[in-house]
């Protein structure tokens, strides 16, 4: 059986592994400051940032980003089936807020491993 930050480890490291070396400086920049902005302005505020990415390749990592999330609170059971399929951003917005505490909670925890995973890959 493995721990919670296990299976978080292996989600980012798995997200990372396919990446080419371009975007891995790309998802770098996106999961680097993900936890201190979900902590400084909340975990909806800090998705819509993430939605105003400019070039195109940041906008399809942003959506592989919110997929992978919505996939990981799913197998954490804090989304339904019904819920990881639509936009993450809209799925947020629509929780009530204790199950938003427990995501953004979650989210924050992920977003270590994220950002550990892209920073030894790229270092």
């Amino acid at each position: 059986m493995r721990t919670l930050d296990q299976r978080r480890m292996t989600v980012a490291h798995n997200a990372f592994l396919p990446l080419s070396a371009a975007d891995r400086k790309l998802w770098e920049g996106l999961v680097n400051g993900l936890g201190a902005e979900v902590q400084r302005c909340g975990l909806l505020q800090a998705l819509a940032f993430l939605h105003r990415r400019s070039s195109e390749r940041e906008r399809e990592l942003v959506g592989t980003l919110c997929t992978l999330i919505a996939q990981h609170l799913k197998q954490m059971r804090h989304l339904t089936d019904e819920q990881s399929r639509g936009p993450l951003l809209t799925t947020v917005r629509d929780l009530p807020v204790d199950a938003y505490m427990r995501v953004t909670r979650e989210v924050i925890e992920l977003s270590v491993w994220l950002k550990r995973s892209a920073q030894i890959g790229v270092g």
